[in-house]
């Protein structure tokens, strides 16, 4: 129930003001608007994919840094591809 009041609310609320804008700062909203034009076909915003492949290269590339290092003691200063994967989501 939840879900679908939000939903209602949130177009209530678009129909009167704009999100995100000078007024409201939400540094998630932009994610959310690109998730939900990838769900309506509406694509992903420009300059994802050469993003989302540099994201994997450095992720799979530090992943074999990991695995070839072992239990040497600098190998926890290497971040791991889910700790990346959170920063990128800031940057969005």
């Amino acid at each position: 129930m939840g879900a679908v009041l939000c939903s209602c609310m949130y177009k209530v609320f678009t129909a009167v003001y704009t999100v995100p804008s000078e007024m409201f700062l939400v540094p998630q909203a932009r994610l959310w608007i690109a998730t939900a034009q990838l769900a309506y076909g509406q694509g992903l915003p420009e300059g994802v994919g050469p993003f989302a492949v540099t994201g994997f290269v450095v992720s799979a590339g530090l992943a074999v840094v990991r695995a070839g290092a072992g239990r040497k003691g600098w190998v926890e200063c290497v971040p791991s591809g889910i700790a990346i994967g959170i920063g990128k989501l800031g940057v969005i």
